[in-house]
């Protein structure tokens, strides 16, 4: 089964407090913990959007949380560019590509870069929907913390398939 895509972390033009450079460090997490539908298996895949123009980067920080009562444990940290296809949102913008700076989870990750396909000339051009995905190991919680970088806002949507 593939769930819709849903919200990991709202388009904001504010930073998440606490979001190191290095990705390392979080502030309070209980507002923050995003239920995955408590799913015993299955992958997420995360997409990233933005506004302001094209080629501005976001920077990204996931933590993924067994129960509520468990600690956050760190998933990957690194950017997103944003590119030319729009979410349907004025001046809103999906990344086209995703660059993971480290990552620490039980699992690799996979992650593609967002092209498209011009069928009228065969030619692969920039834009696209990047994704970031892995598999959840039955956590049941993620969170994104996010910085908007050189875009004007940042958010994460996210959708399950298990």
């Amino acid at each position: 089964m593939i769930t819709n895509y849903r919200t990991l972390r709202a388009v904001s033009a504010t930073d998440d407090t606490g979001l190191a450079a290095d990705g390392a460090k979080y502030s309070d997490i209980s507002s923050l913990l995003v239920p995955t539908l408590n799913v015993q298996a299955g992958e997420v895949s995360i997409i990233f959007k933005g506004t302001d123009a094209t080629d501005e980067t976001m920077n990204w920080c996931l933590y993924a949380v067994r129960d509520v009562d468990s600690p956050a444990e760190f998933i990957a940290h690194g950017t997103a560019t944003i590119g030319v296809t729009e979410t349907g949102t004025d001046d809103e913008y999906y990344a086209d590509t995703i660059t993971v700076t480290k990552e620490a989870w039980l699992r690799p990750l996979n992650k593609i870069d967002g092209y498209q396909y011009n069928l009228g000339t065969g030619a692969i051009t920039s834009g696209g929907i990047a994704k970031l995905s892995f598999d959840t190991m039955e956590y049941k919680y993620l969170i994104c913390l996010m910085s908007k970088g050189t875009c004007a806002t940042c958010g994460a949507d996210y959708t399950l398939t298990y």
